[in-house]
């Protein structure tokens, strides 16, 4: 019988350590939980920062850029808009509503050249029998 409770006392020792065991692993792994938790905190809020930082640098360029826009270069909007306008050519006259050059279509019998010519040349192809 002397052995019968050696071996129970061994079997609840046994029991009690795996036990204290387990709850020791349980709180180690709390701990490193919540240190990684903190060290994920503390780069989100360093990231942040930094966005925050490059907002502010942005916003300053885009006022700086926005102030550039809002006022033309040489002050005046007709000038330069006629600026704008000499670099590129002027179309060609076009015929009044309702004459028979607006009337006639290519689908009249021009030929592949005719429709591959350009804007002016076409438009004076077409019109030129009118």
């Amino acid at each position: 019988m002397d052995t019968l409770i050696k071996g129970i006392a061994a079997g609840v020792g046994l029991a009690s350590e795996s036990v204290s065991a387990y709850k020791a692993s349980r709180q180690e792994k709390k701990a490193r939980r919540s240190t990684e938790a903190e060290e994920r905190a503390q780069l989100v809020d360093e990231q942040h920062e930094q966005d925050w930082a490059l907002d502010e640098a942005q916003d300053g360029l885009t006022a700086d850029r926005q102030a550039a826009i809002s006022e033309p270069a040489s002050g005046d909007i007709e000038t330069l808009a006629d600026s704008f306008l000499q670099g590129y050519p002027t179309l060609p006259p076009y015929p009044p509503p309702g004459s028979k050059c607006t009337q006639t279509s290519l689908s009249g019998g021009a030929s592949p050249a005719k429709a591959r010519a350009t804007h002016s040349g076409l438009y004076q192809g077409l019109c030129a029998g009118a």
